[in-house]
């Protein structure tokens, strides 16, 4: 009996973990819940932390994506290789590329982002894959070679491009410092809107509710494994013990 109230404690502890790390992954989205956007023209003229809403525009430069080409502000590439077979195979990640710009954020007025150290939350804007025994596209090719992967007909590959282009509608919840800006459209600013001493740091393109929704997708699964776990432990407790 010792040893089957140890092995349900042991199952009760590991169920907590999702459970714990759920929930403080929650906590952007509990921050962004409590607070309302605030106006770009107040943002220029404060410091602190800000939730924004606008249309994101060029700054100084832009930076093309790995797989288009595309000019954009932001992007996330990654390509990832079947490995296993059959009920075991699975998607494992063998490229990653990230890259930002500073870019405008506009709506009333215009502010700079310094989107360093970001959580970005990126709509999928391309996605394909290419069967073992193909070729991969060019663009795709050069990535896998710069990155010394292996034979790159030898199994089937997933390629995923996620950016953020001048144009797009996003959502910014950061700290705003006062310091020098690029010679840029907004250079009569001297605010910034960084990851500063904000205790969140997010950018999603979108409104606040996609920044929510993207938010809350993982922490909401774990908590919800976690719960699942620890009820069905109880249960066995219940009837077994």
């Amino acid at each position: 009996m010792n040893t089957f109230l140890l092995v349900a404690a042991l199952g009760l502890l590991g169920a907590s973990l999702p459970l714990a790390t759920g929930l403080w992954k929650l906590r952007p989205v509990v921050r962004i819940l409590r607070s309302d956007p605030t106006s770009i023209e107040t943002a220029v003229n404060g410091t602190g932390t800000v939730e924004l809403e606008g249309t994101a525009g060029v700054a100084e430069s832009t930076v093309n994506a790995p797989f288009t080409g595309t000019a954009c502000l932001a992007y996330e590439c990654t390509v990832e290789r079947r490995t296993g077979s059959g009920s075991n195979s699975n998607w494992t990640t063998e490229v990653e590329r990230t890259a930002v710009v500073p870019f405008v954020l506009e709506s009333d007025e215009s502010i700079v982002v310094d989107p360093d150290g970001a959580d970005r939350s990126l709509s999928i804007d391309e996605e394909g894959t290419v069967d073992g025994g193909e070729t991969p596209p060019e663009p795709i090719l050069t990535v896998l070679r710069e990155d010394d992967c292996p034979d790159a007909r030898s199994r089937r590959r997933r390629v995923r491009e996620r950016r953020l282009e001048p144009g797009e509608s996003i959502h910014v919840f950061g700290d705003v410092e006062r310091r020098s800006t690029p010679e840029t459209s907004a250079a009569s600013y001297n605010a910034v809107v960084c990851e500063g001493d904000a205790p969140t740091f997010v950018l999603t393109d979108g409104d606040e509710r996609s920044a929510l929704v993207r938010q809350a997708v993982m922490p909401v699964t774990l908590i919800l494994m976690g719960l699942f776990s620890i009820v069905s432990i109880l249960v066995f407790l219940a009837v077994y013990a």
